[in-house]
């Protein structure tokens, strides 16, 4: 990791992936697309790593694209776009984080692709940009507070002779963008 060495605190991405594509699967969903960051950074290379052994575990079987995009809406809206015009279009699709998740909810309006109806969506992080979305943004929530208290604490309360590592954990939280595969899928 590119945190060996050093005290950090990490979200649990894993065990939030692994919720978010039990529940699509649960919801008969078997075409999956994931839009991850375009960021060497070892949380979003994480995060995709943890969506690819999670989708092998629970959807061994399921037609599977993947796409990456800069932090930025248009560029978002761009990679959904084509997503959407790939041969094999999701019906769900699961976000590296909020603000791909607002690109895409942008690039299928502009399409018109319904979310939560023809397009599930689960976002990850819980912010404000998810928060602001219509339908409501399904998403694996992550608590900033908890993440900015936990850092605190491990630089206060840490022994720096052996750095530590918290992870935290994440939930699923369920809304208007996450709902049934569509009839005609």
């Amino acid at each position: 990791s590119e945190y060996a060495g050093h005290a950090s605190v990490v979200f649990d991405a894993a065990h939030g992936l692994r919720e978010a594509v039990a529940q699509v699967a649960d919801f008969g969903h078997r075409r999956v697309a994931y839009l991850g960051a375009d960021i060497d950074r070892w949380t979003f290379r994480r995060r995709r790593e943890a969506w690819r052994e999670v989708m092998a575990e629970i959807l061994p079987d399921a037609a599977v694209v993947e796409a990456s995009a800069r932090l930025d809406l248009d560029a978002a809206a761009a990679a959904m776009r084509a997503l959407l015009r790939d041969d094999i279009r999701p019906t769900a699709l699961i976000c590296a984080d909020d603000l791909l998740a607002a690109g895409a909810f942008r690039a299928a309006a502009e399409e018109g692709v319904s979310i939560g109806d023809e397009l599930s969506v689960v976002g990850f992080g819980g912010t404000i940009v998810g928060e602001a979305l219509w339908p409501r943004l399904s998403g694996i929530v992550a608590s900033g507070a908890r993440l900015g208290a936990a850092a605190v604490a491990l630089h206060l309360d840490g022994d720096p002779g052996h750095p530590a590592r918290t992870v935290l954990d994440v939930e699923l939280v369920i809304r208007d963008s996450l709902g049934p595969v569509p009839a005609a899928a």
